[in-house]
């Protein structure tokens, strides 16, 4: 069962506006990232950057990349004509 949790789009600093952020206890997926205009009375808080924001339980995630790293590794072999 999946704990994953669709934020939805969310304003932040530049820090946060990557890809991918590893907490102690979550991981925090980033997408369509882009640079947006300050909203009124933010003007001084530096650049401001929108995204779509899912975060993942640590051990959720790790098992998300390694089912996702294994379909990839099968379509390789595949086109290639590699038998595992």
């Amino acid at each position: 069962e999946s704990c994953m949790k669709d934020l939805g789009i969310r304003q932040g600093s530049a820090a946060f506006a990557v890809p991918v952020v590893v907490m102690p206890d979550a991981v925090y997926v980033h997408k369509d990232i882009q640079k947006v205009e300050p909203q009124e009375g933010m003007e001084n808080a530096g650049d401001v950057y929108q995204y779509h924001e899912l975060v993942y339980e640590t051990d959720e995630y790790i098992q998300l990349l390694g089912e996702q790293n294994d379909q990839l590794n099968s379509l390789i072999n595949g086109i290639l004509g590699v038998s595992e």
